[in-house]
């Protein structure tokens, strides 16, 4: 920009040029104003309100004789299953509330957090507020079965079997610790004895069920009230299955486990072709599999097939004699260098197939010298 009559005029236009621009502005804003005072609409009236019925209130009796009473804890529905007709419902008890003393404190005994009996406050092991007896204690907290073991001994209840005391324990009896059933890790009253918060009686009762149990699970053998197994004949078993065989008169013959598990590695074929069956029963008699392109002795038949001639004693194959099956187990066990015998038995399966394996050469070399012998005549058959 220069000086002079044209820097002026340069300031002239400028000004106006600000002038027009503040003037629309306003122009602007006066028109918003006036648009948005001519959309503001007048409130709508008050809608009539209709009188609500009067509540007819109930008794406090009433109302209470209908309502269940509380109780604390989780109630848990399990899904329905096969063999539940309908769903059970399981109640937990409520969870021991936090406790508000802690034997840190106690300068005399305090119950131990497992089996509830006094501790020292020296030498004494802690969990969170509780004492716990340093050693055995420590351990049986997370064990329920060994509780219940433990328990049983110092109550004068008996001595039980671990796996029997896990039975107990998963499905009739469970020892809590003490600190599941009292809140406190320090005694308000009396102290307390070792496990005297276990129910006794209802221990002994649970454990009067042991054979019970053992029997369903499978771990002592029982017997079927149908007869014994329809391929070895043994009358008891740690279980029993239905697999369509039936006895002579018609009714249902069962299978051993043993037997059982042969019978279903071998396809399941038909309950009544006793004839595609006896690869299977020689497996149950060896331990071995009939090998491919072999075939298992045609007197190999099963308990159902000659119980009606027959009335065995309980034990496995008894319908059999038992020259044949022992030879035919020694010599199905030889095989292999003994690779399917019994660990107990494969030295003495290997040996047996050695003698046997002799046996046969010196027969064979027998043979060979008598041929030789007969074609021996005038001597033309001596080696020149």
């Amino acid at each position: 920009m220069t000086d002079g009559p044209n820097e002026d005029a340069a300031l002239t236009r400028l000004w106006r040029s600000l002038g027009r621009d503040r003037a629309a502005v306003l122009h602007a804003r006066e028109a918003r104003a006036a648009r948005e005072a001519r959309a503001v609409k007048a409130p709508k009236p008050p809608e009539p309100v209709t009188p609500a019925k009067p509540a007819t209130a109930k008794p406090a009796a009433r109302r209470a004789a209908t309502k269940p009473a509380k109780r604390s804890g989780v109630r848990v529905t399990v899904d329905p299953d096969a063999s539940i007709p309908r769903p059970v419902s399981v109640f937990y008890p409520a969870p021991t509330p936090p406790p508000t003393t802690d034997a840190h404190r106690v300068p005399g005994f305090a119950p131990c957090r497992c089996c509830g009996g006094a501790v020292r406050p020296v030498h004494v092991a802690y969990h969170g507020p509780w004492r716990t007896h340093p050693g055995d204690c420590e351990r049986l907290a997370g064990d329920a079965p060994a509780r219940l073991m433990v328990a049983a001994s110092v109550l004068g209840v008996g001595e039980v079997a671990h796996q029997d005391a896990d039975l107990v324990s998963a499905t009739r009896f469970r020892v809590h610790t003490y600190a599941d059933v009292h809140p406190e890790p320090t005694w308000s009253g009396p102290p307390s004895q070792a496990w005297g918060h276990v129910d006794r009686a209802a221990l002994r009762e649970a454990l009067l069920d042991v054979p019970l149990l053992r029997a369903e699970h499978g771990y002592d053998p029982a017997r079927c009230v149908t007869g014994g197994c329809a391929w070895c004949g043994r009358e008891e078993s740690r279980s029993w299955h239905a697999d369509g065989h039936v006895w002579a008169d018609g009714t249902e013959a069962p299978l051993c486990a043993g037997c059982h598990g042969v019978y279903v590695a071998h396809g399941e074929p038909g309950a009544n072709l006793w004839a595609a069956q006896r690869e299977g029963i020689a497996e149950a008699v060896t331990g071995v599999p009939v090998q491919m392109g072999e075939s298992a002795p045609a007197g190999l038949l099963a308990y159902a097939e000659v119980a009606g001639d027959f009335t065995a004693g309980g034990q496995p194959w008894e319908h059999l004699p038992a020259e044949a099956v022992e030879a035919y187990r020694w010599a199905t066990w030889g095989r292999f260098d003994g690779r399917y015998a019994p660990p107990e038995h494969r030295a003495e399966a290997v040996a047996r197939a050695a003698e046997r394996e002799a046996a046969r050469e010196a027969k064979q070399a027998e043979r060979e010298a008598e041929e030789a012998a007969r074609a021996d005549v005038h001597g033309f058959g001596r080696n020149r």
